[in-house]
């Protein structure tokens, strides 16, 4: 089942020497083996970290080419974004037909975002986990953003925001059910062959609950097929990628949210996910949710496990007679990620979960049991995760092959660093700023707006828009 041993400095970590830049002494690694389980078959913790050393180094993301850390110059943003800096896009004002909150509640961050929590500056809210799309919306309504225009001439990008209020699959059945495409395509009157690869369209929710929302979403009319879709998911199954072309993943919104007006009241205000010092993340891992639904065999295993250890400072779980809270209420289950250096998230009801925006938002290196969970959000940590995460083998961890605890501490000191400062460099891009961010890589809004505005270019440059 596992060590009780609980003093974190008697377990010996893997040790690995980086590779000099100028020499070859590690092989290639481009992905995890097929199995780490050796001849009399126990796992073999010191090869799975020696690989994931060199995959974290080939990544070469948060590394220079010489080996040494990289130090970026933190600046204030500059009274006016740089040319270019911000995708231009037109947001359609839409008939009451296609929206589902007032204009007045979508303007207001507290009704977008959320309640704001104490003791976070505002940064901490409720934020509804299917309220994407109006979050987008509130976002590009904001006086003075650089992003809108109202000349569709200039535009990049062009919003539809149907239906942006957050809400469960019924209740987008019911929203779509009565969409009349004929007006709807009226409304977007600057649809043409030239505009549709660079119109989008937000569904709040995994896209496999969007039956309802034929014509525009799912099943598209011939004009609307080249527009590009954004959902927690994305397709697994190529033979139905027809019905939801151009969708690409992006994350949950976080309950944390970037705030410039939070630093600049407090120059001593320092966002969770930059709080990366040993003696400010005590726990080594933590796991917040159910036990009894998603993947419940990796969900109960990891019950047994912590509970096993008796130690809630090796493993934080929920204990019996916790209340399974909501991840739009925060609470001591979601802070305590915060204080943990890695946090567990196996599969929900769908591979798709908030919780792993929760954990890297706040700073937590997130350990995943699922590969689909792991190539989700391709544009937000696509191009950094093996830097900034660990991903186990389901089966061997189901199994009893993988004991967290032991794995987790015997992680080469290099390497867990190397997460924890790529996780901090990087979870910007997985939250939503509560204004227009721009800066250091951008917010989840831009990185999704900059990466919208390349897949157009790039699908009109090679004649597949029109």
């Amino acid at each position: 089942q596992g060590s009780k041993t609980t003093n974190q400095s008697t377990t010996k970590t893997a040790t690995l020497q980086q590779p000099h830049p100028d020499t070859n002494q590690s092989p290639s690694v481009s992905s995890f083996r097929a199995s780490y389980l050796s001849e009399d078959g126990e796992f073999d913790y010191h090869l799975f970290w020696l690989d994931s050393w060199q995959m974290a180094l080939e990544n070469n993301q948060t590394l220079t080419d010489s080996g040494r850390w990289q130090v970026e110059q933190q600046t204030k943003p500059p009274s006016a974004p740089p040319k270019g800096a911000c995708p231009k896009v037109y947001l359609y004002n839409l008939s009451e037909a296609y929206r589902d909150v007032k204009l007045s509640d979508t303007d207001s961050v507290d009704y977008a975002f959320g309640e704001a929590e104490a003791d976070f500056r505002g940064t901490l809210r409720r934020t509804d986990q299917y309220g994407m799309g109006m979050l987008f919306e509130n976002r590009l309504r904001q006086p003075g953003n650089c992003y809108v225009t109202q000349n569709p001439q200039e535009a990049d990008l062009f919003f539809a925001p149907l239906f942006t209020k957050g809400k469960k699959g019924s209740q987008w059945k019911k929203a779509c059910s009565n969409v009349n495409m004929t007006h709807l395509i009226h409304e977007l009157k600057h649809l043409n062959g030239q505009t549709s690869c660079r119109h989008f369209f937000i569904y709040g929710k995994g896209h496999l609950s969007s039956w309802s929302c034929r014509g525009w979403y799912t099943d598209p009319i011939p004009q609307l097929k080249n527009a590009i879709r954004l959902a927690y998911s994305y397709e697994t199954n190529q033979t139905w990628q027809h019905l939801r072309p151009n969708l690409f993943s992006i994350p949950y919104p976080s309950s944390l949210h970037w705030s410039d007006e939070a630093v600049a009241q407090d120059s001593k205000f320092v966002i969770p996910w930059q709080k990366q010092q040993k003696k400010q993340r005590r726990v080594l891992m933590s796991y917040v949710g159910r036990f009894d639904h998603g993947d419940v065999d990796v969900r109960q295993r990891i019950q047994k496990q912590c509970e096993y250890y008796e130690d809630r400072f090796v493993c934080s779980i929920p204990q019996h007679g916790e209340t399974a809270r909501k991840a739009t209420v925060p609470s001591d289950q979601i802070l305590v990620k915060g204080r943990s250096v890695f946090c567990l998230e196996p599969e929900g009801d769908t591979p798709f979960r908030k919780s792993l925006s929760d954990s890297i938002s706040f700073g937590c290196i997130p350990v995943l049991f699922s590969n689909v969970s792991d190539d989700v959000s391709h544009w937000h940590w696509g191009h950094w995760k093996n830097q900034g995460r660990v991903l186990i083998d389901r089966q061997s961890f189901i199994d009893g092959k993988i004991d967290l605890q032991t794995l987790l501490l015997s992680i080469p000191l290099p390497l867990k660093a190397l997460m924890q400062r790529t996780v901090a460099k990087f979870a910007r891009q997985f939250q939503v700023s509560l204004s227009q961010d721009y800066m250091n890589g951008g917010d989840l809004v831009h990185t999704a707006l900059v990466r919208m505005k390349q897949h157009a270019e790039e699908a009109t440059q090679k004649g597949m828009c029109s």
